[in-house]
């Protein structure tokens, strides 16, 4: 049970650092528009 939730966790944390990832770059090409509200 605890290991299951342990790969889960740490597939999500690995899709969030894709997404982190993807974001800075995007940021590099076009700036934040300020109307987009921040989402963690």
């Amino acid at each position: 049970m605890k290991d299951e939730r342990q790969e889960l966790i740490d597939k999500v944390m690995k899709l969030y650092d894709d997404l982190m990832e993807l974001r800075k770059r995007k940021q590099k090409v076009t700036p934040v528009s300020s109307s987009k509200p921040e989402t963690p």
